[in-house]
């Protein structure tokens, strides 16, 4: 392989690195200077209310209401670019409030997702029979990540 062969080549192979990770929004990629921790705003969501957070974990399911999806996450630590770890460590669970309509075929359960927003409150609910409160996300931005692992 000549020089000039292999310099090509390597300029394709990193375009194609840049184009992957360009996809990529920042608001996931890099977390908010002064966002709130998980096993924070998990414990007392009131108190952080319109604070800035980039959580993420694995989908547990959607419920499509009037104008808003509400997806329930099972929290995850997130890796340098913001993708959850594939690992049973968890601070507990979350739900995410997005804009619309979103499709519980392509946002399964098992799915990965980040999101970056503001907590809204907390609430109670229900894991079985036993009580839980919930933080909620009012979601700005969201990703569904690959289930290849890309």
């Amino acid at each position: 392989m000549t020089r000039s062969a292999f310099v090509a080549g390597a300029a394709v192979v990193l375009a194609a690195v840049i184009t992957g990770c360009s996809s990529l929004p920042g608001e996931i990629r890099n977390p908010p200077r002064d966002a709130v921790a998980f096993h924070e705003g998990a414990s007392d969501p009131d108190a952080f209310k319109g604070e800035e957070v980039r959580w993420g974990g694995e989908i547990i399911g959607v419920d499509n209401r009037d104008s808003k999806s509400w997806i329930e996450v099972l929290q995850r630590p997130l890796d340098v670019d913001g993708r959850p770890l594939d690992t049973d460590r968890t601070g507990g669970r979350f739900v995410v409030r997005v804009d619309g309509f979103l499709d519980p075929a392509v946002y399964a359960e098992g799915r990965d997702l980040t999101v970056h927003g503001t907590i809204k409150r907390g609430a109670e609910g229900a894991i079985g029979n036993q009580p839980y409160l919930y933080t909620i996300i009012d979601a700005e931005t969201t990703y569904l990540w690959d289930r290849d692992g890309d």
